[in-house]
């Protein structure tokens, strides 16, 4: 058993409210769930300080969770090329579709795959560039991306966070941003 014994904050508190908080009880839940004890990540304690900041400060919610979950994955080693198919090596194109196959990589995709799976290039391009995606259909493929890039992570326990999204939203997951 261990003991704590002193604590020094690094930062202010933060101030998190309805969405945002959930967000960051998000951003604490995988951090929780994919980093063993004791393991430290210092570059990663920054990114979540500049995630919670932003959480605070009241930015769009989608772009701030996308960029830590693309870092914790790097910090990892679970990083992805986003502006290369895995296999070939050919550059991403904006108007092309991909696919996201876990331990594969990104692959163009084929009439047969599931729409819903598809990732648009510009989408991959706006978040190789650390930019948010440019409309409600971006977004929600690189929510969609980001999902499958973390579950084999994550394993098959579902996340809390999205109980309690479920829960204090009457259950609109649709408009949950993780």
């Amino acid at each position: 058993m261990r003991t704590l014994t002193r604590v020094e904050a690094v930062d202010r508190p933060y101030a998190l409210a309805g969405r945002a908080l959930l967000c960051g009880f998000y951003v604490n839940e995988l951090l929780l769930r994919l980093l063993g004890r004791e393991d430290p990540h210092d570059a990663l304690l920054d990114d979540y300080q500049v995630a919670l900041a932003a959480l605070a400060a009241g930015e769009d919610l989608e772009p701030v969770l996308r960029r830590f979950e693309l870092r914790l994955l790097d910090a990892l080693g679970y990083g992805l090329a986003l502006d290369v198919e895995t296999a070939t090596g050919r550059p991403v194109r904006a108007t092309a579709d991909y696919v996201f196959e876990p331990e594969q990589g990104l692959r163009a995709a084929i009439a047969t795959d599931d729409p819903r799976l598809c990732c648009r290039g510009a989408t991959l391009q706006a978040l190789a560039a650390d930019a948010a995606p440019a409309d409600a259909e971006r977004a929600r493929e690189a929510r969609a991306l980001l999902r499958a890039m973390l579950a084999p992570h994550l394993g098959e326990r579902p996340l809390r966070t999205r109980a309690l999204f479920q829960q204090w939203y009457g259950g609109r997951e649709r408009s949950s941003p993780h």
